[in-house]
C-alpha cells in the first residue's frame, strides 16, 4: 500500500501518510489495515497511538476481553512525540485530538506539530495520521508526508474503497477539479475484517501533564549532565532556561519559570551551606 516500508529500510522513503476524509468514510480501518501492514514488514518496532488496539478474538467466546493489540504504546499527550524513537506515531483524527488538549496554547502545539515534522526521520519513526479536513493543519506539517489517502465506506457492501495521492497539493487539486482532472485508481477492501482490531471509542483523552517544580528542577540538571552542558546557577540562569525551553519545545509560563528558577537557586543555596 504504502511506497516504501520504512525510512530505516535502504533509504526508502517509509510511511508518512495522511488519510483525509469526513467521518464515518473508513478512514480509521485504513489506517488500521496499513497500521497493521507495518507491523508485519516491522516486526520488532512498536506502534505508538492515540486510540487503543486490540488482538481480535472470536465474538462467540462470551468470555472475551479485548486484549491490547502486541507491540502498541498508549500516549497521552503529543508532549510525548519527541521522545519516541524507533518506531510508527498514529494520531487518528489529530486536529481534533490537539485541539482537546487541557491548558495548552496554539504556539506549544505549533512548536510540537513542527517539531515532529522536521525530525521523523532522524528519530527513526514513521508517522500515520487522520483528519477530516486537508487544511487543518499547519502547512509545515500537512506537507510532510509522501502518501495521502481518501477512502470512502459504503455499508452496503461493506467495502472501504480508497485513492491514493503523492501529496496534499494533489489531493486538493483534485479535490477542487474532480471531473477535469484525472482520477486515481480506487482500491477496496472488507471493513468488517479490521473491525476487531480497533473501537474509535476507545479513543485515548489527552491528559494536562501536572506541573511539579521540582520535578522540572530535576529534569533541568539532568538534561544539561547529558548534554555535557555546563549549568551555571549562579550566573545566567536565566539564559539557561530559556536555551533549555527552546530545545526542549517547552514554554512555561512566566510563573512556572521563577518556580523552577527557585528551586534551582534554594539547591545553590543549600550547597553553598553545606
Amino acid at each position: 500500500m504504502s511506497k516504501g516500508t520504512g525510512g530505516r529500510h535502504e533509504g526508502r522513503p517509509g510511511y508518512r501518510i495522511g488519510i483525509l476524509g469526513p467521518t464515518e468514510a473508513g478512514k480509521t480501518t485504513l489506517a488500521m489495515r496499513i497500521i497493521l501492514d507495518w507491523m508485519e514488514k516491522n516486526p520488532k518496532l512498536p506502534v505508538y497511538s492515540n486510540i487503543k488496539l486490540f488482538t481480535p478474538k472470536p465474538f462467540d467466546n462470551p468470555d472475551y476481553h479485548k486484549i491490547p493489540l502486541e507491540r502498541t504504546v498508549i500516549y497521552r499527550t503529543p508532549l510525548q512525540w519527541k521522545r519516541i524513537h524507533g518506531g510508527l506515531l498514529f494520531c487518528d483524527e489529530i486536529s481534533e485530538y490537539i485541539n482537546s488538549i487541557p491548558d495548552i496554547t496554539s504556539g506549544k502545539m505549533l512548536k510540537i506539530l513542527i517539531h515532529l515534522a522536521k525530525n521523523l526521520m532522524k528519530q527513526d519513526n514513521e508517522w500515520i495520521y487522520t483528519d477530516q479536513h486537508a487544511l487543518s493543519l499547519h502547512k509545515r506539517v500537512r506537507i510532510n508526508v509522501n502518501t495521502v489517502y481518501y477512502p470512502s465506506f459504503d455499508p452496503n457492501f461493506d467495502t472501504v474503497s480508497y485513492q491514493m495521492f503523492d501529496s496534499i497539493d494533489e489531493y486538493l487539486d483534485f479535490k477542487e477539479n474532480p471531473f477535469t482532472k484525472h482520477i486515481p485508481k480506487a482500491f477496496k477492501f472488507h471493513a468488517s475484517e479490521f473491525y476487531p482490531y480497533f473501537d474509535t471509542k476507545e479513543i485515548v483523552t489527552p491528559k494536562e501533564v501536572r506541573f511539579i517544580p521540582e520535578r522540572e528542577a530535576a529534569k533541568v540538571e539532568k538534561w544539561f549532565v547529558r548534554k555535557e552542558k555546563h549549568l551555571d546557577l549562579e550566573n545566567g540562569l536565566n539564559d539557561a532556561l530559556s536555551y533549555y525551553q527552546e530545545k526542549q519545545l517547552i514554554d512555561w509560563t512566566s510563573k512556572q519559570e521563577r518556580a523552577v528558577r527557585y528551586i534551582l537557586k534554594e539547591k545553590l543555596d543549600g550547597e553553598k551551606e553545606e
